[in-house]
């Protein structure tokens, strides 16, 4: 009886952190495409528009032949897959939030059928502030973004960086990473 009345509070509370109508966490859910377009290398991709676009940080081409050149490399580290081509959804960020179980802060997510979700940007770490002028985003240290962070961090280069990751995830599954696969990346 005495376990019984432990657990009681600890499923309450755990109910608590995932209700994502409560969840300040939501404001950083991964952006899901309304419209498409696809690179010269064929991957159909979210056609934005994105803020970091408008603004003169990165530009289409760009964020074509970044994910043009993942998917070539993808093909050369892993052709059983090669023929692997995730739809794309793009976030305009280093990070989203993915909710439910074992969701986290991921610059990457295989979200099933086909599809991934990918930020646009890499993280950048640094000790001091971050030049105005040389980062779409910066985040101060403290500033929420799932837990306390002493450094400040910014988005660096447009590589969408999760790309190999997801597209293996989408060839082959395994959500826990326990195929030998990959190592290969």
């Amino acid at each position: 009886m005495r376990y019984l009345l432990l657990i009681i509070p600890t499923c309450l509370l755990g109910g608590c952190l995932t209700d994502e109508k409560d969840d300040s966490r939501a404001a950083y859910a991964p952006h899901y495409a309304t419209a498409w377009t696809v690179t010269p290398g064929g991957i159909m991709r979210d056609a934005g528009p994105f803020g970091s676009v408008g603004a003169g940080y990165t530009s289409d081409l760009e964020i074509d032949a970044a994910l043009d050149w993942a998917r070539a490399d993808f093909a050369t580290r892993f052709p059983e897959y090669s023929w692997v081509n995730p739809v794309i959804h793009l976030t305009d960020d280093y990070f989203f939030w993915v909710a439910g179980a074992g969701g986290g802060f991921a610059a990457g997510w295989h979200i099933g059928d086909g599809q991934v979700a990918l930020t646009i940007w890499t993280r950048l770490e640094s000790v001091d502030e971050p030049a105005d002028g040389s980062v779409w985003i910066k985040r101060p240290p403290g500033e929420f973004i799932g837990s306390y962070n002493a450094n400040w961090r910014s988005t660096a280069l447009r590589l969408v960086p999760a790309y190999q990751h997801e597209a293996l995830h989408a060839a082959i599954g395994d959500p826990r990473h326990t195929s030998s696969l990959w190592s290969r990346l």
